[in-house]
């Protein structure tokens, strides 16, 4: 294909685009926001994924102990949590240490109480390879003896998970949405220009123009 022909190609869609330019810009402000709302609900997933796996790191299933629970029992207990799939770590937490830890983060709340008086229960806090493993563990632990109950933050994960659903979800409905009105609008504009050029088109082919030749300018135009 000669430079020539492709000069007038380009020249011959510019036109085009210059005599249907409401139809064009239209079609161009559409496409771009196609893009501009995937974007942002693609970088809005991508955050909200990272937030949960940092949750999920910082997130502890915690054993809570009766007062009163044997040594044997509380062992029997680590035991059984560390025989369980998906455990990382495991700490145990006396009274002490959890009044402590608790003085240090929010003192106000032990307003009135102290080491002797201590409303806090021991614990042992599980670190998981994954939160999924959570609710198995909890099953497995929470109806042995000396075991006050389990604790985890399963519940704001699972809220978070929802939030990602339903933002992939309406993201998706509008970008098919947004999609389907850049193809519609695209192809009645490039409708519009042959129906506008038909009578160009006719003495064209009249003259022994191939079809490609007169089909170049309309793509060139859809690119654009």
């Amino acid at each position: 294909m000669k430079i020539s022909t492709v000069n007038y190609f380009i020249g011959d869609a510019f036109k085009s685009f210059k005599r249907n330019k409401t139809i064009s810009i239209a079609t161009i402000i559409t496409v771009l926001v196609t893009f501009i709302v995937l974007g942002t609900f693609s970088l809005v997933a991508e955050n909200l994924n990272l937030a949960i796996g940092g949750l999920e790191d910082k997130i502890e299933l915690v054993v809570y102990l009766n007062d009163d629970i044997s040594p044997i029992d509380r062992k029997e207990v680590q035991v059984k949590i560390n025989a369980q799939e998906g455990v990382k770590e495991i700490q145990y937490e006396s009274r002490e240490d959890a009044f402590k830890k608790l003085q240090e983060n929010n003192a106000g709340i032990l307003k009135g109480y102290t080491l002797e008086k201590n409303p806090l229960p021991a614990s042992y806090i599980v670190k998981l390879e994954d939160m999924s493993y959570a609710p198995a563990i909890r099953e497995a632990v929470k109806d042995l003896d000396g075991v006050e109950s389990v604790s985890d933050e399963q519940e704001s994960i699972d809220t978070i998970q929802s939030i990602i659903k339903f933002t992939k979800i309406i993201g998706t409905v509008l970008f098919v949405i947004l999609v389907g009105v850049s193809i519609f609008l695209i192809m009645n504009t490039t409708k519009l220009t042959v129906y506008a050029r038909r009578k160009e088109v006719g003495i064209m082919k009249f003259v022994g123009a191939t079809d490609w030749f007169i089909r170049w300018p309309f793509i060139i135009e859809g690119i654009l």
